[in-house]
């Protein structure tokens, strides 16, 4: 009894934000495309049970949240690299004009160490020549993410047919209902 009271809300409310959070990347992905992503969910039936159900069922909620854990767990390790990787390149392009104010044996390199002027601006030079290189990995890692996104942000083909014949029900109803208007008006 009480995973119904407490459960079941608390899986109604992951789902729902589940839910907006695959809306927001959506938008994110699509402007990113160019094209509209759209969503395509099965439609809400009966109550909270049942409406679980259907949530717990619909393919899209779980390649909602394969994305949303994607892009949780990736996206975040890929953001910390970018951050750390262009502050770096920028902080070590900049060198010649700070390596001054750092301790007596300057910067270390690994294999070197910046202490002089002279090797404060090779190192600036090598980094000048790494930035396209640093730019090359983001736009691939940015379009590979971008691409993956849109194939799982995207409805399946069994839920865009069900949309599809949903669209063209709704359209033959209104057709048969302006059909048997006029046939009404001529009768008149």
């Amino acid at each position: 009894f009480a995973i119904l009271i407490v459960g079941l809300p608390v899986a109604l409310g992951c789902f729902a934000v589940f839910r907006w959070n695959a809306r927001l990347e959506r938008k994110r992905t699509a402007w990113a495309l160019g094209r509209p992503i759209p969503e395509a969910y099965r439609p809400r039936t009966g109550g909270w049970l049942r409406y679980l159900g259907t949530v717990l069922g619909d393919p899209q909620s779980w390649k909602d949240l394969a994305w949303l854990t994607f892009t949780g767990t990736f996206g975040f390790v890929a953001s910390v690299f970018a951050i750390t990787a262009w502050t770096t390149l920028i902080g070590t392009v900049l060198l010649p004009a700070w390596y001054w104010s750092l301790p007596q044996n300057g910067p270390d390199f690994g294999l070197f160490r910046a202490d002089t002027l002279g090797e404060a601006f090779l190192v600036a030079d090598v980094a000048l020549v790494l930035i396209p290189l640093l730019y090359l990995i983001e736009r691939w890692k940015t379009e590979g993410m971008v691409r993956l996104g849109a194939s799982l942000l995207s409805p399946t083909r069994e839920a865009a047919l069900r949309a599809r014949v949903t669209e063209l029900a709704e359209t033959r109803a209104g057709a048969v209902d302006a059909a048997a208007a006029e046939l009404e008006r001529i009768e008149r």
